[in-house]
């Protein structure tokens, strides 16, 4: 997301990711040894899990499956990102705070109505948080994705605006403490710091103005996602100089299959990876998830013919 500024700086960005020497070869290196830590695990992991999803769909489908469950969407075509720049929901394909906020609200809803009280729900979603974090290889965005997750979840187990406003100043203070470039060279920070105070401060006053609208949880989901559009919008306009002026459909007829599909299509990947080596796994069970992914794509590929307001600043 950070490549999609006009004013990207890939010096700056190398500096934020750590990065203080680049090598150029014109032959293929060879690797003499390899230190098989913990984090090492973890990439070839992600990798395995990607790899299995690419047997089960087509590209660009995969990819965008591998993004939504844990950030990866370097392999999507720079016409599909474009698609998804123009209509306002880049921010949905890519692991995000307010994705994995959505995501805790849904599982929290079907834990309640299982039976399982909140408090109980609360202290397994934070265990699931954390395992998503280790899993997907901790990442810097899949990291801020998991903070922004439990920070949410916190806040409104609290219960309490002052509370959890300390909370979210305080983490996003310890995130900026531990990697002061962020601030400024990292947008995708600001989006999700935007987009979950959004959730959790503008949300609820929104959420008002959807009373004729029966179902709790439709007005919730309704709220939010106004509430996101509303909160990141002055950051997205500062960072890409443009405005787009469909994004609340857009946002709107895709943001209400992102919970499923992340869950769902993160259960079937890794089911079908654990079996890999021991079963065949029907294609037919994964024509679902492609169903809904190829929904996604229609759905950015029309709307984008709509016009973007270029903003000079």
């Amino acid at each position: 997301k950070d490549a999609m500024s006009a004013d990207f700086r890939f010096d700056r960005w190398l500096i934020k990711e750590g990065v203080s020497v680049l090598c150029d070869s014109k032959s293929v290196g060879t690797i003499i040894g390899k230190k098989w830590d913990l984090q090492t695990r973890l990439v070839f992991l992600r990798e395995y899990l990607t790899d299995t999803a690419r047997r089960f769909l087509p590209e660009p489908h995969a990819t965008l499956l591998a993004g939504l469950i844990y950030g990866d969407i370097v392999g999507l075509p720079d016409e599909v990102k474009d698609w998804f720049q123009r209509t306002g929901t880049l921010h949905l394909v890519a692991v995000s705070g307010s994705n994995v906020v959505l995501v805790t609200d849904t599982i929290l809803v079907l834990l309640i109505a299982l039976g399982l009280n909140r408090k109980a729900a609360f202290y397994f979603l934070l265990v699931a948080l954390f395992l998503f974090v280790i899993l997907t290889g901790a990442d810097a965005s899949v990291v801020r994705a998991g903070f922004m997750g439990a920070l949410c979840l916190t806040a409104k187990q609290i219960g309490r605006p002052s509370a959890s406003l300390s909370l979210f100043l305080l983490t996003m203070a310890a995130m900026v403490a531990l990697s002061p470039r962020l601030l400024l060279d990292d947008i995708g920070f600001r989006l999700s710091f935007a987009a979950v105070a959004g959730i959790m401060w503008l949300a609820p006053k929104i959420k008002k103005y959807f009373s004729f609208i029966k179902y709790d949880d439709a007005r919730t989901l309704l709220s939010e996602t106004f509430a996101a559009i509303i909160a990141t919008l002055p950051f997205s306009v500062i960072s890409f100089g443009t405005v787009s002026l469909i994004a609340p459909i857009a946002n709107l007829l895709i943001l209400p299959v992102i919970p499923a599909i992340m869950i769902v299509g993160a259960a079937f990947l890794i089911m079908s990876a654990a079996s890999r080596a021991f079963i065949a796994v029907p294609i037919l069970i994964w024509l679902p998830i492609y169903a809904v992914l190829e929904y996604i794509f229609v759905v950015v590929r029309l709307l984008s013919r709509f016009p973007v307001w270029r903003i000079g600043l």
